[in-house]
């Protein structure tokens, strides 16, 4: 990973400063400054990588919490508006047929709206947990609203 990796430069270079004071001289003043940096810049970075962790770690449910609930509602508003395009006066044969062909193409519209809403929710949890939500339904349901225009 690439906090080991970094930790195992860290650690090459704390090694680099003990070569030159054991080998050969002791540090000057900028140099040990510079080595002091290094070392506080590491364990700054630590502090900050655990309350990244610990942050992310509580955030995780509650992220996931409000995913399942914007999913639920896009979901329930994509079968409402497939119910709506595959009942009522979209199976009456009597009505004004142009009319219905643009009431059906707001619908169209408005379901694409939602269906887009699904996939990127679906794509937000999946770069959370690594799966997506189920998105088989979108598919029958554009098929049910295809069939009416």
């Amino acid at each position: 990973s690439r906090t080991q990796q970094s930790q195992e430069k860290v650690s090459y270079i704390k090694s680099l400063y003990e070569v030159i004071r054991m080998s050969y001289r002791s540090l000057n003043p900028d140099e040990e400054k510079l080595e002091e940096r290094v070392r506080t810049t590491w364990e700054s970075f630590l502090v900050q990588l655990q309350e990244a962790h610990d942050f992310v770690h509580t955030q995780t449910p509650v992220m996931l919490e409000q995913l399942d609930q914007t999913y639920q509602t896009l979901h329930e508003e994509a079968l409402a508006i497939c119910h709506q395009a595959t009942s009522g006066k979209f199976l009456d044969p009597s009505q004004h047929a142009p009319t219905i062909l643009v009431d059906m193409r707001h619908l169209a519209e408005k379901f694409s709206v939602v269906q887009h809403n699904m996939e990127e929710t679906s794509r937000w949890r999946e770069m959370i947990v690594g799966t997506g939500y189920d998105l088989s339904a979108l598919g029958i349901m554009v098929q049910q609203m295809d069939v009416r225009r």
